[in-house]
């Protein structure tokens, strides 16, 4: 499975759920998602999250989440919707147990759409999701608690009615993260992740599955089923769960401020896809209600030897933006 394949995969764990919807609702308010190529029709109830891209009820804890891709990254990452039992397979790496798939029609085109349930944290949700071919390619997920009863039919109604804009500068999809940062040359910005992350880069390759460019990932997190109070056990146990990581070799760790907060910073070694030995720093940072923050910087070690100045301007300037 390429990189574009694996993070649509992972997008889908994100935990966030919708309320019930009645199908007269979805006229009441059209909504441009900022950040976002997405303009669609949801309840009043729903408002713009300040936490991800989508949507949320604070009341009912609901949401919608869309993650947007390189336009390039469609016809990779269809291929997991091409039939029933290949959307099935897919999805239930992700715990995800996939029941349905058919085709819709939207504003933006013909549109897979699939749907099926997801147990989180002694709960089972009901799950639908809907690949966008536009400017972005757009993954949309909607998921509700099974007792609210959402009913596909309801969901079936919100994404038909999406469309697609011209998509936003990289500045202004910057300007919508839950942490402010600045980035330092020579690193430049490939694009965010679902309103929660943002991916850098040093080169040329937007699309680097072998990792043989240097990059910083700086990922957000409302909150997490983690022990926060040993920093470094979180630490680690982050790092260990983190593709590409799971087998990365410690070589010193410590406690350090970052974003704002209390934080903890883990450096080490591991090895990219093609064998060859890459060094990384994993920085942590946890606010007073457990949002949390990581930012996560590899390259060989010549590359992060010369790039330690952008790098620490980089990690200075990261900052929670619900940080107190």
């Amino acid at each position: 499975m390429t990189l574009l394949r694996r993070i649509a995969a992972c997008a889908l764990v994100f935990v966030i759920a919708i309320a019930p919807l009645s199908s007269r609702a979805f006229a009441q308010q059209r909504i441009t998602i900022p950040g976002t190529t997405v303009t669609l029709a949801a309840p009043p109830s729903f408002k713009l999250s300040d936490q991800f891209s989508g949507l949320y009820d604070e009341a009912r804890k609901a949401s919608v989440l869309i993650v947007e891709f390189p336009p390039v990254a469609y016809d990779q990452i269809s291929t997991l919707f091409k039939d029933l039992e290949t959307v099935k397979a897919n999805f239930a790496r992700q715990q995800v147990a996939i029941e349905s798939l058919e085709t819709i029609d939207t504003p933006a085109g013909k549109v897979p759409f699939a749907g099926g349930t997801q147990a989180v944290g002694g709960m089972t949700f009901d799950k639908w999701v809907a690949l966008y071919k536009g400017e972005k390619t757009v993954l949309m997920t909607v998921q509700a608690p099974q007792s609210e009863k959402l009913g596909a039919d309801n969901v079936k109604a919100m994404l038909q009615s999406v469309a697609l804009g011209a998509a936003p500068k990289i500045s202004e999809k910057i300007a919508t993260l839950p942490f402010a940062i600045n980035i330092a040359e020579p690193y430049r910005a490939v694009d965010t992740i679902g309103g929660l992350g943002l991916l850098l880069t040093v080169g040329p390759l937007d699309t680097d599955p072998n990792d043989t460019q240097p990059n910083v990932i700086v990922v957000y997190q409302a909150s997490a089923p983690i022990d926060f109070g040993n920093l470094d056990n979180a630490s680690e146990q982050l790092l260990k769960h983190t593709r590409g990581y799971q087998a990365a070799q410690i070589t010193s760790k410590s406690e350090m401020p970052f974003a704002g907060v209390r934080g903890y910073v883990v450096r080490g070694t591991n090895t990219n896809a093609g064998g060859a030995q890459r060094h990384f720093v994993h920085y942590l940072g946890v606010s007073p209600t457990n949002s949390y923050i990581r930012l996560v910087a590899a390259g060989d070690e010549k590359q992060m030897n010369e790039l330690k100045p952008a790098l620490e301007k980089i990690v200075a300037s990261t900052k929670l933006k619900d940080a107190k």
